[in-house]
């Protein structure tokens, strides 16, 4: 095996243009908790002169797996920086929650159903029949399970056959969910959110979703959970004859479901054979079944007082140190510290026995919860390692691994990197990652890493650098973690001749060409689909990029600072840092809140938030992703020099080859992806699922939906109705507990808008009730069909005898099949018709919802067993998003659980920090453009706008005036074969201009939107251009020279590129970047988010709340009207509060603060880092009249300790003063008669400021300014 010599030099752009020198130390800073004081920020000194104690709870650095997540360093109130709270035990939900080898925890109570009668298969013959006596229970552990009903389900609901494109693409205005039906739908938009940075992602200019979007969900999802499988048994799904997938005379006619692994009491090997039998273990043994509703414990016998011999047991793949001299007590105490991962509680039982209690029906997940980007670099350190890209002396060089040509990482990349470190894996290791460590002083080899063994009868541990030298003595411990978990089906290689094993002795492959073709990342599915390598390749390569541009800002700091150095590791957890933090914003922000309405602003991190991912989101709610997927995976072709795709020569490939094809993925490939599904209409998210995944998953007769809904069964998760029953049931308890409502909401992880969805989760009451809130109406009847089977066969068919029609449905006979569809179709036909099957519709109101007495069930009571993931993908979807509200309300919780649960969230993590800005003024399609090459993607990356333009294309059109414009038109064919005429864009006297009449979106549809509201993306080229959006939320690209750029109205985004740009935000929320060069800027009306970019830039907010920041450069800033945020960045800046009560942060550099509003009791601006000496603050003469044009005097001039509260105004003390300052509180005021008899009028707040850390406002070294008459200036 040959060693590759490794020198990472990224070939993309990082999406963070530059790193400021703040930006350097704060990072420096989080190393230095992390490494000097092992990431316990209480304990860490902050920079600044008295050496205060007691960093942000949020310093340091996020171990890969999790467990610095505890959540009980977090501050009470402002003023602390440590927590009172204190972990009720080892055995607390909450005690390492979210870590990786945690427990998924339940939202409502485990419900593992059972029934009587089913059909079973034959395996001799093939034959399906249905068998009376037969007995399924999904609480029994361990067996074979017989059930059709997941396929008939799936059939008779998810089958999307002879759909429109009208009914199956995504539609932004599907119907909407309210109390007493369903409604047309108004619009998906997050309106309930107020969080800035967010404007243009969620407009009222609703588009539909594209394919890019899914495929990020999936990316996301695997992120946050993992099920691990096989030990439980297997669910076979039988197909009955009238099955497409049936085939006649097959001993396969079933799909078969691997059953999710719950929590035993599992002794491994590597225990101390003597150590088990002083606790009473050794003749422990498991049983081949088990029940979830027994105790299933392992208990010891009675014997000793204290061990006599201590060692190492396994249990459940943890390692758990019990020492020599360990009392009963001790032992359980050393059990409980690992019960989080082991999921077992040690008890004392009767007689004085050690009693191990497993979590029965409780599963793993196999993945850190965290939005943490895990899936790049890994939710275990022993996986982590080996994606980290080393040079040849073994150090690190900060960058994650990659393949030949700065590709993707290959598995044969992965095994010749690891020999970089001396570690030597095979091919064998594919499927488990060993445990590794840091040997240990006193060891041999001390201080390497290496892979941790066990003897597997004195339980010792031992160290090994090479998998393959393990002796028969000892066992390899594993970490949990998987190189791979999906591999294609021929990843062994050629076939060898019968009986010969396709493994060399070592443990590699005898024909590796297939496995070395395997991408690697931080989650073993990888491989699953050509669209999700292409995500990982993505962050990958971001990371890279990143860290590039960190090094180029670490060599200017080092030019004031030599002594400055980062080692490799830093390196690596920087970059790693920046990327994640991206990651993390834009989940939240762009995805998420795409998704619910109710994902609220961010509130502060809490503890009675639980980051652990519900078994009701991983088995039910976000397995909503499945419907979204489209037939086609989209690859565009890209012009190699331009980077921008091709309108010819599409690369599209069919889904199904998509899947466990890694030898298809090249280094073209996430490029041409990305080109090809941003622009492409993904499905509606509803009960349908596309053929492929519904009849070949993966190349094998595999039905996702089915085992979706099989996956809800086998995991315990309740039905809709109940699901819905018990989450209504948990926010009236909050809303009914006494006390103050706000306290108890972030008591038990809900917030506001989580509270709010109360009403909409009442249980339904009836089929009819069921039925008026399906987002299709037609669908009722397949759910009828397929849950109400028995009841409408028995009584509305011309045969009352089941047995009859259980015979009939197992026939091979094709009549048969065709007799049994007919009855069953004409029965639920009746049923609809028959009101005492329906039963009644709900009657009630949004307030008599949250009355569980209201109103009771009627009629048919089959609906109640409804599965929860297939029936909320039904209902129709709570306004503004693109759940019911059943998955909305599982969706939001999670979210917010992810969110407020997190020590690491980005707006704690980087508050105050110039990075803070970086991340908040890119979008995802920047990240994704910069780490692929591609360019002139639309902003909003998740949505296809409805036209693409790009200006140097010979096929543009020119006007020779506006009005010849407006009057061109041309006819086009919409979705439902319609002839339709529409409107054009082009250039009028070199201004290219967009379409202002009627348009066709991206699915085919006239005006969604109304007329003239078409969303744009105009890409602009390296000459001076001049271009004008109108209306929709348009996006423009200005590129290189100097731009003249228009939004128009709508939520535009306009980037100017390089060149001395002047930028028109115009009416909506936009989001205006001006790029390098001397830019103008003008938001226009509404709530804008400006960004100058590099360059001394002019930027006004104009009417509206507005977010500004200067960036690099010196440059002016005008808040305008209303409450604005004005940031300086790097340079010597002038900032405008104007009017409104406005925050102003100049950054680094003598900034400048102006007042020349007039007085008032409003509009008092809060100025955040007031340095004094070097900055100052300019007053108006003509405002300020009692002031020299000269200066300040000194008499005028009067700093008074005066109260400490908030707004409490200090009063002068000498008839000369002008200006008083308040060093308590920081309040600075204008006092125009200088008498003291009144407290003058309040002009602007300081507020605390550590100089020698700027994103610390808590500690004892944040302190309010000194103030003195030479911090002014006054101006004519």
């Amino acid at each position: 095996m040959g060693v590759k010599s490794y020198c990472y030099k990224s070939v993309y752009n990082s999406v963070v243009d530059s790193f400021t020198f703040n930006d350097i130390e704060f990072i420096d800073y989080q190393w230095q908790v992390y490494k000097i004081y092992d990431n316990k920020p209480s304990t860490a000194i902050l920079p600044g002169p008295l050496n205060a104690v007691g960093a942000k709870p949020t310093s340091g650095f996020r171990s890969l797996n999790g467990t610095d997540q505890q959540l009980f360093d977090i501050p009470q109130s402002p003023t602390q920086t440590t927590s009172s709270l204190q972990i009720a035990s080892t055995t607390d939900i909450r005690y390492h929650a979210g870590a990786t080898n945690t427990l998924f925890r339940n939202l409502t109570a485990s419900n593992f159903s059972s029934y009587t009668g089913g059909f079973t298969i034959n395996f001799a013959t093939g034959s399906v029949n249905y068998t009376a006596a037969y007995v399924a229970d999904y609480s029994i552990r361990g067996n074979l399970i017989f059930d059709a009903q997941p396929r008939l389900i799936s059939n008779l609901i998810s089958n999307q056959t002879g759909k429109s494109s009208f009914e199956t693409l995504d539609n932004p205005y599907a119907r909407e969910w309210t109390q007493s039906g369903t409604r047309t739908g108004l619009g998906r938009v997050s309106q309930n959110n107020n969080t800035r940075h967010e404007t243009i992602l969620t407009g009222s200019n609703p588009l539909p979703n594209s394919d890019f979007f899914a495929i990020f969900g999936q990316y996301h999802d695997h992120g946050l959970d993992f099920l691990d499988k096989g030990n439980d048994g297997t669910v076979l799904i039988p197909l009955l004859p009238g099955d497409q997938l049936y085939k006649a005379g097959s001993t396969t006619n079933f799909m078969a479901l691997s059953r999710g692994n719950t929590v035993r009491v599992r002794l491994g090997e590597g225990s101390k054979d003597s150590l088990l039998t002083e606790l009473g273990l050794d003749q422990y043994a498991l049983t081949q079944t088990w029940d979830v509703d027994n105790e299933n414990a392992a208990v010891g016998r009675v014997g000793f007082t204290t061990i006599a011999n201590g060692g190492n047991v396994v249990l459940n793949d943890q390692i758990i140190t019990i020492p020599t001299g360990s009392t009963l007590n001790q032992v359980v105490d050393a059990f409980n510290k690992q019960s989080p991962f082991t999921g077992v509680i040690a008890s004392i039982g009767s007689n004085a026995v050690l009693k191990l209690s497993p979590r029965n029906g409780k599963s793993f997940n196999f993945t850190s919860a965290f939005v943490d980007l895990n899936q790049t670099y890994g939710s275990t350190f022993s996986h982590g390692i080996f994606l980290r890209e080393y040079k040849a002396n073994g150090d690190l060089t900060g960058a994650m691994l990659t393949g030949s040509n700065n590709g993707i990482a290959r598995w044969t990349d992965l095994k010749n990197n690891a020999l970089q470190i001396g570690l030597v894996i095979h091919d064998i290791d594919v499927s488990s990652v060993p445990l590794v460590e840091v040997i240990p002083v006193g060891k041999p080899g001390a201080g390497r890493l290496g892979f941790v063994t066990l003897n597997k009868i004195s339980g010792e541990k031992g160290y090994i650098f090479d998998t393959a030298l393990l002796t028969a003595d000892s066992v390899l411990v594993k970490s949990g973690s998987a190189f791979m978990i999906d591999l294609a089906n021929n990843w062994r290689g050629a076939t060898r001749p019968a009986g010969e094993s396709q493994f060399n002795a070592n443990g590699d492959l005898k024909d590796a060409s297939v496995l070395n073709l395997h991408t690697v990342g931080g989650d073993g599915r990888a491989n699953e689909n050509l669209g999700l390598t292409s995500l990982h390749q993505i962050f990958a390569n971001a990371h890279n990029a990143i860290l590039e541009q960190l090094e180029v800002n670490i060599s200017e700091y080092q030019k004031l600072n030599r002594g400055f150095t980062m080692s490799g590791e830093e390196k690596l957890e920087a970059a790693k840092l920046v990327t994640e933090q991206f990651y993390q914003h834009h989940v939240f922000q762009e995805y998420a809140r795409r998704i619910t309405p109710d994902l609220g602003a961010f509130a502060g991190v809490s503890a009675g938030f639980n980051p652990s991912i519900l078994a009701e989101f991983a088995s039910s709610t976000f397995r909503f992703g499945h419907s979204q997927l489209s037939e086609t995976l989209a690859m565009a072709n890209i012009n190699p020099e331009t980077g921008i795709a091709l309108t010819e020569g599409k690369k599209d490939i069919p889904l199904l080859q998509a899947f466990l094809a890694p030898q298809l993925y090249t280094d073209k490939s996430a490029a041409e992806i990305v080109a090809g599904t941003s622009n492409q209409v993904g499905n509606l998210t509803d009960e349908y699922v596309t053929n492929t995944l519904r009849n070949a998953l993966v190349g094998l007769p595999l039905d996702l939906a089915a085992l979706n809904i099989g996956r809800g069964q086998d995991s315990g998760i309740s039905s809709l109705n109940q699901a819905r029953r018990e989450m209504q049931a948990f926010l009236r308890n909050i809303r009914l507990t006494p006390g103050t409502t706000a306290t108890n909401q972030t008591n038990n992880g809900i917030d506001a808008r989580l509270a709010a969805q109360e009403a909409n989760l009442r249980p339904y009451v009836s089929w009819r009730d069921f039925g008026n809130h399906l987002l299709h109406s037609n669908s009722l009847k397949g759910f009828i069909m397929a849950y109400s089977r028995d009841a409408i066969l028995s009584s509305y068919s011309n045969n009352t005898s089941l047995n009859y029609w259980n015979n009939l449905q197992a026939s091979n006979n094709a009549a048969d099949a065709s007799t049994y569809v007919a009855a069953l179709s004409s029965a639920a036909d009746a049923a609809i018709l028959d009101n005492n099957f329906m039963g009644n519709a709900w009657t009630g109101t949004s307030v008599n919802a949250l009355d569980p007495n209201y109103q009771g069930t009627s009629g048919n009571q089959d609906f109640q067993k409804i599965s929860l993931w297939i029936g909320g993908l039904a209902e129709a979807r709570v306004p503004g998003g693109m759940l019911g509200p059943t998955h909305n309300f599982i969706y939001s919780y999670q979210m917010q659980q992810l969110e407020r649960g997190d020590e690491n969230y980005y707006l704690s993590k980087l508050g105050g920090t110039d990075l803070l800005a970086s991340i908040q003024g890119k979008v995802l399609a920047d990240l994704v453009m910069e780490s692929t090459g591609v360019r002139h993607l639309y902003h909003k990356i998740f949505a296809v706008n409805d036209a693409d333009y790009e200006l140097d294309s010979e096929s543009n059109l020119e006007f020779n005036s506006n009005a010849a414009l407006s009057a061109a038109t041309k006819t086009v064919t919409d979705i439902f074969g319609v002839s339709q005429t529409v409107g054009l864009a082009g250039y009028v006297n070199d201004v290219f201009i967009g379409n202002g009449g009627n348009y066709l979106d991206a699915r085919g549809e006239l005006n969604p939107n109304g007329i003239g509201n078409a969303s744009e993306m105009f890409g602009g080229t390296d000459d001076a251009d001049t271009i004008k959006g109108l209306g929709g939320d348009d996006c423009i690209w200005g590129d290189g020279g100097n731009d003249v750029a228009y939004g128009g109205t709508g939520n535009d985004f306009i980037d100017g590129g390089t060149g001395n740009d002047n930028i028109f935000g115009e009416a909506g929320n936009d989001l205006l970047r001006g790029g390098d060069g001397n830019d103008d800027m003008f938001g226009g009306s509404e709530n804008d988010d400006m960004y100058g970019g590099e360059g001394n830039d002019f930027i006004d907010g104009g009417t509206g709340s507005d977010d500004i920041n200067g960036q690099a450069g010196n440059d002016q800033l005008f808040g305008g009207d209303d409450v604005d945020t004005l940031k300086g960045g790097e340079g010597n800046d002038k900032l405008y509060g104007e009017a409104g009560s406005d925050v102003l942060t100049g950054g680094m550099g003598n900034d400048s603060f102006y007042f020349d509003q007039p007085l008032a009791t409003t509009g008092i601006d809060r100025i955040t880092d007031f340095s004094p000496n070097l900055d100052k603050l300019v007053l108006s003469s003509v405002i300020y009249s009692q002031l020299s044009i000269n200066g300040i005097g000194v008499n005028q001039f009067e700093s008074i300790a005066g109260s400490s509260t908030a707004n409490v105004i200090a009063e002068a003390t000498r008839s000369s003063t002008r200006i008083v300052y308040n060093s308590n509180n920081g309040s600075l005021s204008y006092d125009i008669d200088g008498a003291g008899t009144s407290p003058g009028v309040q002009i602007a707040t300081l507020s605390k400021f550590n100089a020698y850390f700027p994103s610390d406002v808590l500690s004892a070294q944040a302190l309010f300014p000194i103030l003195t008459a030479s911090d002014f200036i006054i101006i004519g």
